[in-house]
């Protein structure tokens, strides 16, 4: 069976989220742009891309955002200073918060990742993070956590670079990855995920934050 073709494009400046994934296997190509919000689906043939359609994922909440911000045009200029405190201060709590949960799942997010390397066939890839909290203490107790969960990818054709940012909030990144994966092994993946508590933890922490 044909590998899943999956390249990974992610680049945040704090509160900025771009980038792209594409998912190609045999003449199906999947596009999704973050920052379109859309989903564009391709037929490969003979080395070309034809779209077959473009799904916009985000339709419904453009429309409500709209309604929300025909307000906020009459603000003025808009206050820099406020806007980095407010985030500052979101990001403090936001990773006290998630920093216990993180912490007990520590094991697991490196059993997962060495699964993954075992699985995937990495092709040249790139990881940058700059991440900063006004707590120095957090900023390196996760930075720490951080360098022990990838430690398994240094051996693999994957470039990584996790910078500590002392006395500043800041959380900026830069990814490009690109690997090869069975189907079946993304299900071994997924297994491994659904069956550690402390992931699943985790993820419904980081869930129910993102929402807020």
């Amino acid at each position: 069976m044909k590998p899943l073709g999956v390249y990974l494009s992610f680049h945040r400046n704090n509160q900025a989220l771009n980038g792209e994934i594409i998912i190609t296997h045999y003449f199906l190509k999947l596009r999704y742009v973050f920052e379109k919000k859309a989903l564009d689906v391709f037929v490969i043939w003979k080395s070309r891309n034809f779209l077959l359609r473009t799904i916009n994922l985000d339709s419904i909440d453009e429309n409500n955002s709209n309604d929300n911000n025909d307000g906020d045009e009459d603000k003025g200029e808009d206050n820099t200073d406020e806007y980095e405190d407010e985030f500052s201060s979101n990001l403090l709590e936001n990773a006290k918060e998630i920093y216990p949960t993180l912490k007990a799942s520590t094991s697991d997010l490196y059993k997962i990742v060495v699964l993954i390397v075992t699985l995937c066939k990495f092709k040249e890839s790139n990881i940058k993070l700059d991440f900063g909290l006004k707590n120095n203490n957090l900023t390196i107790k996760i930075c720490n956590i951080l360098w022990a969960i990838t430690a398994p990818l240094y051996p693999f054709d994957i470039h990584i670079l996790i910078t500590p940012v002392i006395n500043k909030a800041v959380v900026n990144f830069d990814c490009e990855v690109s690997f090869d994966i069975i189907i079946m092994n993304i299900l071994r993946i997924i297994f491994k995920i659904i069956t550690s508590i402390n992931i699943l933890k985790l993820i419904i922490k980081i869930i129910k934050i993102a929402r807020r």
